[in-house]
C-alpha cells in the first residue's frame, strides 16, 4: 500500500502552495516511495485540509470522457496545454516548444483531434473538416460526451 504526506507535511506543502501533482512529486523525491494525485487528494480530505488549487478542467479542448489509459496521450497533453496557453496560464519552455510544434503540425496535416475511448489509442488526427471550424478538435455530438 502506497503511503502518503502526514497531515502536518501536507499542511506545509499546500501553504507552500504546491498543488496535488507537486505534493505527490515532492513526497516521491523525498521518500521514494510513490503516490498518486488522486491519493494525496484524498488525504487531504482525510484530514480535513483544503487545496489552495482546485483541479483543473480542460472541458474547453477535452469534452470527451477520457479513459484512464488515455489520459497522458501525447494529443491529450498538447490539448490541456493549449487550454492553458488560452486561458494565460504558464507553460514551461519545453511544453511551449511542443506545443507550437504539435499546432504547427495540425495546420501543415489540416487535421484535428479525434477521441475514441473504445480504441486501444484514443485519440488520433482525423482530417479537418468544414464543421470543425478553427478547433484543433472533432467536437463530439452530445451523445458521443458521456456525460
Amino acid at each position: 500500500m502506497a503511503s502518503t504526506p502526514d497531515k502536518t507535511t501536507l499542511r506545509r506543502w499546500l501553504r507552500e502552495g504546491l498543488t496535488q501533482r507537486q505534493i505527490a512529486e515532492r513526497w516521491y523525491d523525498e521518500t521514494g516511495e510513490n503516490c498518486s494525485r488522486a491519493a494525496v487528494g484524498m488525504a487531504i480530505s482525510r484530514y480535513g485540509l483544503k487545496s489552495a488549487h482546485a483541479i483543473e478542467r480542460y472541458d474547453d479542448l477535452i469534452p470527451w470522457q477520457v479513459q484512464s489509459v488515455h489520459s497522458m496521450h501525447k494529443h491529450a497533453r498538447h490539448l490541456r496545454w493549449l487550454s492553458r496557453r488560452r486561458r494565460g496560464l504558464p507553460l514551461n519552455d519545453e511544453e511551449s516548444r511542443r506545443l507550437d510544434s504539435w499546432l504547427q503540425k495540425l495546420e501543415t496535416s489540416n487535421a484535428v483531434v479525434h477521441y475514441d475511448p473504445d480504441t486501444p489509442q484514443g485519440f488520433w488526427l482525423v482530417h479537418r473538416e468544414p464543421e470543425d471550424g478553427d478547433d484543433p478538435i472533432r467536437r463530439p455530438r452530445e451523445a458521443e460526451r458521456g456525460a
